[in-house]
């Protein structure tokens, strides 16, 4: 049965991931920048792993998946704990573990309609299933470090901040290679989903 299960997991087929919107700068003839564009007024500037600092990088696996060095293609506990507490009609727990809660965040801020990213959030089974699968092929593309990267990348910090980067200059007027420890302590317990901001059904909340 665990063998039947395992195939029918690993055989499961699921869409790749979107590209993410992201800062957008247009140059001119001698390269200097003359526009700044954020697709879909989604306020996001991706940065590199060596861009943020060692006590941000420690500080969001702390709080978000202490196991993150150590499980595999997804933490089986926290997953199991997530998947039968929304069989059981519970709250829906969150992405259990990095890689889910960045597919679900990529899910969102790639979605066309405010429809379509309440899917990437229903509460249903078939929803989950397909997210651990997303987030498992994710897992074996991805370095542990690129993985932690993307998510920082991809994190609502509220007010409109997608990313670290933003997060760490809204905030703190700093970039996130200069974030303090009590900073980065900080900006974890700011973390939320991006449902809680939808640029397509709301684009007046834009910054």
């Amino acid at each position: 049965a665990i063998r039947d299960a395992s195939k029918t997991f690993n055989d499961l087929p699921v869409a790749g991931l979107g590209q993410v919107p992201s800062k957008t700068q247009i140059l001119d003839s001698s390269g200097q920048v003359i526009a700044t564009y954020y697709p879909r007024d989604i306020f996001r500037d991706p940065v590199k792993w060596n861009q943020i600092a060692p006590v941000m990088r420690n500080s969001i696996v702390a709080i978000e998946d202490y196991r993150f060095w150590q499980h595999g293609a997804f933490d089986l506990h926290g997953t199991l704990r997530a998947f039968f507490s929304t069989l059981s009609g519970h709250q829906v727990q969150g992405g259990s573990d990095l890689a889910q809660q960045y597919v679900k965040n990529a899910c969102i801020l790639t979605a066309k309609t405010a429809k379509d990213a309440q899917a990437c959030t229903a509460f249903s089974p078939a929803r989950k299933i397909t997210e651990l699968r997303i987030a498992a092929n994710v897992e074996r593309e991805m370095t542990k470090p690129q993985l932690l990267t993307a998510y920082l990348n991809v994190a609502y910090f509220d007010h409109q901040a997608y990313g670290i980067k933003v997060a760490s200059e809204y905030y703190f007027s700093v970039p996130p290679s200069k974030l303090s420890l009590t900073q980065a302590a900080l900006l974890p317990g700011m973390v939320e989903s991006p449902t809680q901001y939808d640029p397509v059904a709301n684009p007046q909340n834009a910054r």
